[in-house]
């Protein structure tokens, strides 16, 4: 008998351990929820919404596909290469629309720590880059994308992908030296914990070669150098961007105009967004603003510069 009370004391115990564990995790998640919430700018109710609906990006995506007449932007890269001696490509352009569209539609350019949004104060555009022979992928975050003009963009994207083929990025070999010695059981709490720190919170993390936000308000990558016409990209739970654009390959193709059926290129891109972050609404202006910039990148261009020159 005394055995069998010393087993239930014993089980007692165990039970008030854990429910005072419980109740220990509970109190500082509260507690930690609250002060987030505090500083967290006003929710409205249908973020509030999109939020508690959706629990991950692989939930909340939201696919979309396009295709833009690239007539007056195949003939406005030949142009801009003629008279500043800079070569474009399509990634160049739609890294430069997307940034344009994402400043005139605020309310996707952010990112969630702990349920709330919180917005960017900037307009960062990353790009996928191919290496060691498209063994491997690495990324090229560019700043104020919105407010650089594409030579800059250019200028700035090229070198960069050039330092990552060549092995010489120094963040790139710190990550991918961390990644290698971890074990592959470890990698998604590891990555996750990365990405919650670097991508949500914004912290420089220089020993593992994670800078803040390293994927910024939209990733770019390209299909169309790789012979196909249309994909569309799933989210990287760990990159922690809202935004997705995938470009694919020109091509021609008939379509009918005044009547008359006539032969125009036409540069397919595919989009996918977080519902949390992104509705049809700010969907369609994302659309709109990138179709007109994409199109007819001449037109921009030139206004941009005549605004400078007053």
């Amino acid at each position: 008998k005394e055995r069998e009370r010393e087993r239930v004391r014993e089980r007692e115990r165990l039970i008030m351990i854990v429910i005072y564990g419980l109740a220990f995790v509970g109190g500082a998640w509260l507690l930690v929820n609250m002060v987030v919430a505090f500083f967290a700018p006003r929710q409205s109710i249908r973020r509030k919404l999109m939020i508690a609906t959706w629990r991950s990006p692989s939930e909340a995506s939201v696919y979309a596909t396009s295709d833009f007449d690239a007539t007056k932007t195949i003939k406005f890269i030949d142009d801009y290469e003629k008279k500043t001696g800079v070569k474009l490509t399509m990634t160049h352009i739609t890294l430069k629309g997307a940034a344009l569209a994402i400043e005139k539609v605020p309310s996707v350019n952010g990112r969630l720590i702990l349920d709330y949004f919180f917005p960017h104060n900037t307009v960062d555009m990353s790009c996928l880059v191919a290496v060691d022979g498209g063994k491997n992928l690495s990324n090229v975050k560019i700043e104020n994308c919105n407010k650089k003009s594409l030579a800059d963009i250019a200028t700035e994207l090229r070198p960069a992908a050039k330092r990552m083929r060549e092995g010489k990025d120094d963040d790139f070999k710190k990550l991918n030296q961390t990644l290698a010695m971890i074990p592959s059981f470890l990698l998604p709490p590891i990555t996750y914990f990365t990405g919650f720190l670097a991508g949500s919170l914004g912290l420089n993390l220089p020993a593992l070669g994670v800078r803040p936000f390293p994927f910024g308000s939209c990733l770019v990558t390209s299909v169309g150098s790789l012979g196909l016409g249309v994909a569309c990209v799933p989210f990287t739970p760990f990159a922690r961007v809202p935004i997705l654009c995938c470009i694919g390959k020109v091509t021609e193709r008939p379509i009918v105009e005044n009547g008359e059926i006539v032969i125009k290129p036409y540069l397919p891109v595919s989009s996918t967004l977080d519902h949390r972050f992104a509705d049809g609404t700010q969907a369609g202006k994302l659309y709109n603003i990138m179709r007109a910039y994409i199109e007819d990148p001449g037109s921009f261009e030139e206004a941009s510069t005549h605004a400078k020159d007053q």
